[in-house]
């Protein structure tokens, strides 16, 4: 399981939020996410800390791609700059010895295809060539087919490094924070996303998964909310992945984002993993084995 790290005041205020959450989570991965220039900055002193706090957790940088990539649509530098600096991510994970980048790429890399595709292509290659080490991710739209002049072949096709896929499975309704997904939402989400990824994988766009550990081996995992969806159906969906990332702690996080986080992180810790975890647990604890994990089940794992 990974929890993101994300402030819009930077990383060090949402390593300051994040204290309590991260010390009761034990999450296995914490991914620390800002610009590059903001992870340039505080990336290392927060790595330093989580290391503290979670001395076993796996640490991944993630990137925002989009600021520079805007930058050098609007004529403020030059392509080698923004792609240098784009890069200078994994140059800084790598030094840290974290186990991955992930490239978060969005909306500006839509509006200008071929060119954008092209950048994409140089970032992962050279990142490859720099750090074979390294692993790299990819997180971005959920729905591939909704969004057509992205470059998913560039990030995720046959010829990318790229390694897993983050699609951003997001549930949460329109209307502000306080607005909750109803129940099943997120199910259906998934479901969708899925059907979506499918179609971008016939149309080549996606190399498929195929047997792990090979060398053109693509993972899909899912990218939630911890907020504003319901904690019953965030943990269920992540219990049937073996990694699912949250964003994000502790800006984009209520209590139900915090729950189901801890639910999540609880149950693996106890070994506990797939579809069937959370029955396994309720079973081992004479609870009624139903797959959710209700008040009961959490009162079990010393969640509350």
């Amino acid at each position: 399981m990974a929890l993101t790290l994300w402030h819009a005041g930077g990383l060090r205020p949402a390593l300051s939020g994040a204290r309590e959450l991260l010390a009761q989570a034990q999450p296995d991965v914490v991914q620390i996410h800002a610009g590059p220039t903001m992870l340039a900055q505080d990336a290392r002193y927060v790595a330093t800390a989580v290391r503290l706090i979670v001395p076993r957790a796996r640490i991944w940088i993630g990137v925002g791609c989009d600021g520079w990539l805007r930058g050098y649509h609007a004529g403020e530098h030059g392509r080698p700059r923004a792609i240098e600096k784009i890069l200078s991510a994994a140059d800084l994970a790598s030094s840290m010895d974290a186990e991955a980048v992930v490239w978060n790429a969005e909306s500006f890399w839509k509006t200008h295809p071929d060119d954008s595709a092209e950048i994409a292509a140089e970032i992962v290659r050279v990142c490859a060539i720099r750090y074979p080490g390294l692993a790299q991710g990819h997180t971005a739209y959920d729905h591939p087919t909704y969004h057509s002049t992205y470059p998913w072949r560039a990030w995720l096709g046959p010829d990318s490094p790229v390694s897993f896929a983050l699609p951003q499975v997001y549930a949460a309704p329109g209307g502000g924070d306080h607005v909750q997904a109803h129940r099943g939402a997120l199910a259906k989400r998934e479901a969708a996303s899925l059907r979506s990824w499918q179609v971008a994988v016939r149309k080549g766009w996606i190399r498929p998964d195929v047997t792990p550990d090979t060398a053109d081996d693509l993972d899909w995992y899912p990218y939630v909310q911890a907020h504003s969806v319901p904690a019953v159906d965030t943990v269920r969906l992540a219990m049937a992945h073996p990694v699912v990332a949250f964003w994000a702690a502790p800006s984009r996080i209520d209590a139900e984002g915090r729950l189901a986080v801890l639910t999540t992180c609880a149950l693996r810790r106890l070994g506990h993993h797939g579809v069937d975890g959370i029955k396994e647990f309720q079973r081992a604890h004479s609870l009624k084995d139903d797959g959710v994990a209700g008040p009961l089940t959490r009162a079990a794992l010393g969640v509350s």
